[in-house]
């Protein structure tokens, strides 16, 4: 491993930053970080840390060698042409291998249905162009081809895709609607996401469906894509997504976040107007429902 510390006074983000340093695409410094090649003060990167003055940064330049097993998983698909899929994530999956999981996820899943998948961010992301939490339920974009990644993530950094989640949250919101913008950063001490004014702007926008007696079914509609965005601005207004247990708080929800993406409107390829596609709730959020008195 190589070895380097970072002195500049601005914060940069980690793949930008070696990218730079190593004369190296973004995509290829991602594809490192991403298989484990990376490291801040001697602990496991991820490509969106922004280093402070002092890091060390520990890199290896060996290929990443992913040896992904395709997996036959039943992934249902909403959507499929010659440019791209659109599925319907179930909840307990990752979306892309980890250097500690390598298996059971959505792009194994993938390389056995698909043998076309783009490849902008490497083996280990192939296809994906945007990932929702292991937990979360719902629809995700999956690219066959490069210009078809390039399209979509081109559209999804001008906030030209809408996506709308359906969420149970602890409490009853007083109000039928909401509008959320609150700056988001990691925080790397806690290896959390939290609410900071030095933060990134980002916006989710609520509306109440139906109220529990000590929950509350709500829509939302995200604005920006910053990573646990809804999970930290439900929690940060007293209001946490039901079973999240890392922003939440202990209750009887032990499969993780109660949250699903069930609606993404787009233009597609060589089209010219807004399709909207749809994933019902699923089973296990409708369990939940049932048994909660109102």
């Amino acid at each position: 491993m190589e070895k380097i510390q970072y002195k500049e006074s601005d914060s940069i983000r980690l793949d930008k930053y070696l990218s730079d340093y190593l004369g190296i695409t973004r995509n290829k410094a991602q594809d490192l970080i991403d298989a484990g090649h990376v490291a801040i003060n001697q602990k496991q990167a991820k490509a969106s840390y922004r280093l402070q003055t002092d890091d060390w940064i520990e890199y290896s330049l060996e290929p990443a060698n992913p040896n992904l097993l395709p997996e036959n998983m039943v992934i249902p698909i909403v959507y499929e042409d010659e440019n791209l899929l659109i599925v319907n994530k179930p909840k307990g999956i990752l979306t892309h291998p980890t250097p500690k999981i390598r298996n059971n996820t959505l792009v194994n899943a993938l390389l056995y249905h698909q043998r076309e998948l783009s490849q902008s961010y490497g083996e280990e992301r192939a296809g994906i162009v945007h990932r929702i939490d292991r937990d979360t339920s719902g629809l995700l974009i999956v690219a066959k081809n490069n210009k078809t990644h390039e399209y979509i993530a081109g559209m999804l950094k001008d906030r030209l895709i809408q996506k709308y989640y359906i969420a149970l949250i602890h409490g009853r919101y007083p109000h039928k609607k909401a509008s959320i913008t609150l700056p988001l950063m990691q925080n790397v001490t806690r290896r959390k996401i939290e609410v900071n004014a030095s933060g990134r702007y980002a916006r989710t926008d609520m509306t109440v469906i139906k109220l529990y007696k000590e929950y509350t079914l709500v829509r939302l509609q995200i604005f920006t894509g910053r990573t646990h965005q809804i999970r930290v601005h439900l929690a940060h207004i007293g209001y946490p997504v039901a079973g999240d247990r890392v922003y939440g708080k202990e209750d009887e929800f032990q499969g993780g976040q109660v949250l699903h993406a069930h609606q993404l409107g787009l233009i597609l390829p060589n089209q010219e107007k807004v399709t909207n596609f749809f994933a019902p709730m699923p089973d296990y959020f409708l369990q939940i429902l049932r048994s909660l008195p109102v």
